[in-house]
């Protein structure tokens, strides 16, 4: 038993109803869980897709919406109503025997829609473009948010809300930059180098916080090893100062972090040797406990999920991005603690 390294959505509903999206032999599926009703079974949805195709989210409404880029060169916008769980419209096409798209990612706010993809020609395979298509209610704006080289792939790159200013966090040159959205001009702000660490880095995490506290973590190779480092920023008119860096974890394999936080308790956890570590801080992430174990994730196999919730306990004790799980036949998230000293 062990890691598993694949990306699935949980959705938790204002009612508790859980909405369950997966990838399986290249396909999507919906498996919903309804608390007044049996458990009902497996729904495909679409064909020729895979897990870095797919975006989905919920608005305040308990209405999902998505984007999902298939390996034919259609791009759909996935979306429910009264009627069906899930909608397809499609949205654009584009040559997939001559370009390549990855992690499209899509927010809808009022009339206003973002959407967000890294884009390539297949004969410049390790130049990449960070392409934004924004639409205001009544016209489209394209925007290349930055170009950079990376073979094979790129990594993710995360989109977070920081009063009120749509901001994305990406890897480049083995430095983490960032970019926020100016509503005014239609366009994304020039990128701001934020962690300017030179070892290089192959995974990160980003948790915004209340008062603008933005939470990083990221996986850097130090010395032919893999540390889990930390710091938090302060987020200021497209510009950040930074805390000082923490080194989290021992110099080991150590990969995917994940930053959540548990009430009053931030948690960043991590793989090591296929084992779930994790560290705790009860001060916004100035002092942190020494990495342990956990012992849920030992003698089974564990995932990672994107999860998001209207549900009012969720929102009150839970602010979490991507969280590590158990996977099959029960969804248990893991990693953390909330008894913890502090």
């Amino acid at each position: 038993m062990a890691f598993i390294n694949t990306l699935h959505n949980v959705i938790r509903k204002s009612n508790r109803d859980l909405l369950y999206f997966y990838t399986a032999d290249n396909c999507l599926f919906l498996k919903e869980f309804n608390l007044h009703k049996s458990q009902s079974s497996s729904v495909k949805i679409l064909d020729n897709i895979d897990e870095h195709l797919i975006n989905i989210q919920i608005n305040e409404a308990d209405n999902v919406y998505g984007i999902a880029a298939m390996q034919t060169g259609d791009v759909l916008y996935l979306y429910s109503d009264k009627n069906n769980p899930i909608n397809k419209k499609k949205l654009f096409s584009f040559d997939s025997e001559k370009y390549e798209l990855l992690f499209p990612f899509i927010m809808k706010s009022n009339k206003d829609l973002h959407i967000i993809y890294y884009f390539r020609e297949l004969q410049k395979p390790s130049l990449w473009t960070l392409l934004s298509h924004y639409y205001d209610g009544s016209k489209w704006y394209e925007h290349c948010i930055d170009a950079h080289y990376s073979y094979p792939f790129p990594s993710p790159f995360k989109v977070v809300s920081i009063s009120n200013f749509s901001t994305i966090i990406y890897l480049k040159d083995d430095k983490i930059y960032s970019s926020s959205f100016v509503k005014s001009e239609k366009k994304w702000a020039h990128p701001i180098s934020i962690i300017n660490t030179h070892g290089k880095k192959i995974h990160f995490s980003v948790l915004n916080d209340k008062e603008n506290l933005l939470h990083l973590s990221w996986s850097e190779f130090t010395d032919g090893n893999l540390v889990i480092k930390y710091t938090n920023c302060i987020l200021n008119n497209n510009s950040f100062a930074a805390s000082n860096i923490n080194n989290l974890s021992h110099p080991s394999n150590c990969s995917f972090p994940s930053i959540s936080k548990i009430d009053n308790v931030l948690w960043t956890m991590w793989v090591q040797l296929d084992q779930l570590h994790s560290s705790y801080s009860t001060d916004n992430g100035f002092k942190w406990s020494p990495p342990s174990i956990d012992s849920k994730a030992q003698g089974q196999d564990y995932i990672r999920y994107n999860f998001s919730s209207n549900y009012a306990q969720d929102l009150t004790h839970f602010n979490v991005s991507t969280i590590f799980g158990t996977f099959k036949p029960r969804i248990s998230f893991i990693g953390f603690n909330r008894s913890v000293e502090g």
